[in-house]
């Protein structure tokens, strides 16, 4: 998907983040995820990060309230 989109980076959020933080550390995660043949050179540029943020929901939740809502 992140070549599909021309992403600038890969975010993972969620609940199960602080979960995965190790695994990912220890996994061969990036390596699999970089080795795509020509396009490992691309993918090897893309940051992959994690976000830990247990309010992201809400946060989420927020602003689509604030970009939708009709206020007047």
């Amino acid at each position: 998907l992140a070549l599909v989109s021309s992403a600038k980076a890969v975010f993972i959020a969620g609940g199960i983040v602080p979960q995965l933080k190790d695994f990912l550390a220890d996994s061969r995660f990036l390596a699999r995820l970089r080795d795509k043949g020509a396009m490992r050179p691309v993918l090897e540029r893309l940051p992959v990060r994690l976000i830990e943020n247990d309010r992201l929901g809400v946060i989420g939740a927020a602003n689509w309230y604030l970009e939708h809502a009709d206020v007047d």
